[in-house]
């Protein structure tokens, strides 16, 4: 009986609605990237992406976009939001992809909502590196635990 209420309260939040948040620099890279494979993953959730420092409606990477595509998301429609035009407290969790993003929110909202995941940034690298940061975001996603 005991397993059956862990189950069910389990599935109860598997259906719940989560607004998540995930934010690197320039929202071009490894935020779509996390956005739309967990958006993929955990369909019940509001998911979207920012960055810090990002320009408003800058495109993600064609790099960014191909890697994306062989985790069968389209990154074709992002379009980059910057961090500032957001109200974080709306959020359940923010998921900070960078250091600096968790240090620079870590005093804005309270620290349980924030979950750190720095991810390194294949900005500017080969595609292979796109892949190893898509690989390392999908196993966080994968074995995260509501």
């Amino acid at each position: 009986m005991h397993s059956k209420k862990n189950q069910r309260t389990f599935d109860l939040k598997k259906t719940m609605s989560h607004k998540l948040l995930f934010v690197c620099f320039g929202n071009i890279c490894r935020s779509p990237i996390a956005h739309y494979i967990a958006q993929k993953k955990w369909q019940h959730a509001d998911c979207q992406s920012a960055g810090l420092y990002a320009s408003t409606r800058d495109h993600a990477t064609p790099e960014a976009v191909k890697v994306a595509k062989e985790y069968g998301v389209n990154l074709e429609p992002h379009r980059a939001t910057r961090l500032s035009s957001l109200n974080l407290h709306e959020f359940d969790y923010i998921f900070c992809l960078e250091k600096d993003v968790y240090n620079h929110l870590k005093n804005q909202i309270p620290t349980e909502k924030l979950i750190d995941w720095h991810v390194d940034d294949p900005y500017g690298f080969p595609i292979s590196t796109y892949r190893t940061c898509a690989q390392i975001i999908a196993q966080k996603i994968e074995e995260f635990e509501w």
